[in-house]
């Protein structure tokens, strides 16, 4: 089971004020630059940024191998492997990442950045682009793993009790 990781379901943000304070507190403080992301609309879902969990589509062990080429001292993790069968259609997309102007605030999520969640677009998001893996290959990046990897949004807690992990 990954680190840190108390119970059997992955919760949204938004949820975790009421399930635990403290971990609600510490996730939280993810946003302390960008106070106004978790109440960003998630438009095709129907509810906002911290009502969702995200997901990678991308396997860890992809993004975490070309990083360590030159961050070989990368402490290694563990991962869930959940599986898409699990995930209600309705309630996911897929979402590639965009920038936007810290000074205006994040714009909603719309249908037009988002994907249907089926088979075919998660087989087409599982592997990290060229672009990803020579950011992540480079010496001076010090960008998290996955900030330009597409998002699997879900609304709602993912009941992880059968999912698989991993290490990377």
């Amino acid at each position: 089971m990954p680190d840190r990781m108390r119970g059997t379901t992955l919760w949204p943000l938004a949820s975790l004020a009421d399930i635990d304070s403290d971990v609600h507190a510490s996730h939280l403080r993810k946003y302390q630059d960008r106070p106004a992301l978790p109440e960003r609309p998630v438009e095709p879902l129907d509810c906002t940024w911290a009502e969702c969990v995200f997901l990678c589509p991308v396997d860890p062990q992809q993004l975490v191998s070309a990083a360590r080429t030159v961050h070989p001292n990368l402490p290694a993790r563990d991962w869930f492997v959940i599986d898409a069968d699990l995930l209600e259609a309705e309630r996911t997309v897929l979402f590639k990442p965009d920038r936007w102007d810290p000074a205006t605030g994040p714009p909603p999520v719309t249908t037009k950045e988002c994907e249907l969640f089926t088979p075919r677009t998660l087989a087409a998001a599982s592997t990290a682009t060229n672009a990803t893996l020579t950011r992540l290959t480079d010496a001076s990046n010090r960008m998290p793993l996955f900030v330009d990897v597409i998002d699997v949004l879900h609304r709602g807690p993912i009941d992880v009790t059968a999912a698989q992990t991993l290490t990377a």
